[in-house]
């Protein structure tokens, strides 16, 4: 599984050789990027190749809703408090308005 065998068509390039291991964390793998072993004649996309069918399984089991540690209950300590950060946002609108008002201003009071 480890053994570094597997190249890879990236376009006009070809990489490698990679692990399975090394493909499964390759960031521009997907399952129709074309791969091969150097023996081998032609290329064929990940998914059409027996032996790279663990690039795109999932190191952990999933586990059932019921079970999952992300579901909890709401808390005091889970509750996000948004009053206590200042809407920056607001102070921009604000100033921007006032540079509008300002120009409107002084093109009509001339």
């Amino acid at each position: 599984m480890f053994q570094e065998i597997w190249y890879i068509k990236l376009g006009d390039r070809i990489e490698g050789p990679y692990s399975v291991q090394q493909l499964r964390h390759h960031p521009r793998v997907t399952p129709d990027t074309l791969a091969q072993k150097k023996e081998w004649s032609e290329w064929r996309e990940i998914r059409a190749i027996f032996e790279l069918r663990a690039v795109f399984e999932d190191d952990q089991p999933l586990i059932p809703i019921e079970a999952s540690p992300l579901i909890c209950e709401p808390t005091a300590e889970a509750v996000l408090d948004m009053r206590s950060d200042f809407p920056f946002f607001y102070l921009w609108l604000l100033l921007l308005l006032a540079a509008v008002l300002f120009y409107f201003y002084m093109q009509f009071h001339q």
